[in-house]
């Protein structure tokens, strides 16, 4: 095969998302290239190289395989082609603080990058860097922001004529509006992605709409569509080797079926979690292994099977996993303090569980997820009335409505609104409950607090990423 046609055959593999086959192929071009001395070649294999490690969950040899590329690079003569391959790079450095959950370094990296595209009126760099800026914007909850990059990368996309930039830019809207609760436009946008995506056969792109079309699926309250959905997208993130949505969607698909009280099917999803696991041998796998086991001894009636939940869910809070992980876990834990609370009614434990809700909140500032903290504010006003803190539960819904009015988040705003109006309604009601010392259970369901536990669940989510 001529030189010219191994490396179109390799942009082939790349655009189709199979990545160990983009890994097979590349590994045996680098070899080929290192031989005869082809720099220019060589540094393009191994973008390839950096970026299907990257997606297989391999981070460490991705970063090994960027500093490799850098260090080729210093034998290239022409100053742009040099700075194009650089552009990916530092791209590349941005995705893999991404997965860490690191978005400031992220955006740092991003903007680093579409800077030196712009200088070399590098478009492909321009769109690709775009694109990340969007979903950080996304992650941010500053959906301003994440409207004006994404519809500029789907103006620039449909200029170019880039239909897998189309593609990803027709989702990534889509998820934004989702976010803003927007869910009919959301809708829309996923379902044209997903035409386009089955057209062009794009196959990890469709595993993604299918992904965000579950998630929305089961914001509308229609688990079957929604399973159907996670399904679809898992079977499709396993032809094509993406490690980190594999297991997402994999995971929420269980986390689906526990909460729809599907014990038989959630231990066969967990099977998988667990053969996945017992394959890789991977620090990425372990934890969605044990997440999940922990929540199906959550469902179990023993309470000897309940403790060791407990301890499951608290040492994955105390590791350094990803911030998905830990939050996760952290809601998870705060759901059995509170199930235990019904059973003992003690205090202390749901000082417990006020605590974990309390530094879920604290984290989910620390790394500036916006509309997810906005949703927390509703839960602490929840804790508040329950624990009969009236007046905090009031100022914590005027401080979600603000926030979200400042976010540009109305549908959020507007239900702060409401539930403010409703506790004010309920005030003298729930006064002489917390006076007559009403059981907690009793407060428990009449606060409805459990659901937004479990809402909170569905809304956290792994970082969207734009390959």
């Amino acid at each position: 095969m001529a030189e010219s046609e191994e490396l179109r055959h390799l942009e082939q593999l790349l655009e189709q998302e199979i990545f160990s086959e983009v890994l097979h192929e590349a590994e045996r071009l680098e070899k080929k290239y290192t031989e005869t001395g082809r720099h220019q070649q060589l540094a393009d294999v191994l973008i390839a190289k950096v970026k299907a490690l990257w997606a297989l969950g391999r981070l460490e040899e991705s970063l090994k395989a960027i500093k490799q590329c850098e260090h080729v690079l210093t034998f290239l003569e022409q100053p742009k082609e040099v700075k194009k391959r650089e552009a990916h790079l530092v791209r590349h450095r941005g995705n893999i603080c991404l997965v860490k959950h690191d978005l400031k370094r992220s955006l740092k990296y991003y903007q680093q990058s579409l800077a030196i595209s712009e200088e070399i009126g590098y478009k492909e760099g321009i769109l690709l860097s775009l694109s990340n800026i969007t979903d950080i914007y996304i992650d941010l909850g500053d959906l301003r922001l994440a409207l004006k990059y994404g519809n500029q990368v789907k103006t620039l996309s449909e200029e170019i004529g880039a239909k897998n930039r189309i593609v990803n830019s027709l989702l990534c809207l889509g998820y934004t509006y989702f976010v803003m609760n927007d869910l009919d436009q959301a809708k829309n946008l996923f379902h044209q992605g997903l035409a386009l995506a089955k057209k062009y056969n794009y196959i990890n792109l469709t595993a993604e709409a299918y992904r965000h079309l579950g998630n929305l699926s089961w914001e509308l309250g229609d688990p079957k569509q929604a399973l159907d959905h996670f399904e679809q997208s898992y079977f499709l993130y396993q032809k094509s080797g993406f490690k980190f949505y594999l297991l997402e969607t994999l995971f929420r698909w269980f986390s689906l079926t526990i909460e729809m009280n599907s014990l038989e099917q959630a231990q066969h999803l967990f099977q998988r979690l667990q053969q996945l696991d017992e394959q890789e041998g991977s620090a990425m796998a372990r934890p969605f292994h044990l997440l999940a086991k922990a929540m199906l001894l959550k469902t179990s009636p023993r309470l000897r099977d309940k403790a060791e939940a407990q301890n499951i869910l608290l040492e994955l809070v105390e590791e350094e996993y990803s911030i998905f992980i830990k939050i996760t876990a952290m809601l998870n834990l705060c759901e059995s303090f509170l199930d235990e609370l019904k059973t003992y009614e003690d205090h202390t434990v749901f000082q417990e569980a006020l605590t974990i809700a309390q530094q879920v909140y604290s984290l989910a500032q620390h790394v500036r997820l916006f509309s997810f903290t906005i949703k927390l504010l509703l839960l602490k006003a929840k804790f508040a009335t329950v624990e009969g803190d009236l007046t905090a539960a009031m100022d914590f819904l005027e401080q979600a409505k603000t926030s979200a009015e400042d976010k540009g988040l109305g549908s959020l705003a507007a239900r702060a609104e409401t539930e403010k109006k409703q506790l004010e309604t309920q005030f003298n009601e729930w006064q002489q409950l917390i006076q007559g010392n009403v059981p907690f259970k009793v407060r428990l369901e009449k606060s409805n607090l459990e659901n937004y536990i479990s809402e909170a669940k569905r809304m956290i989510e792994m970082p969207d990423f734009d390959k």
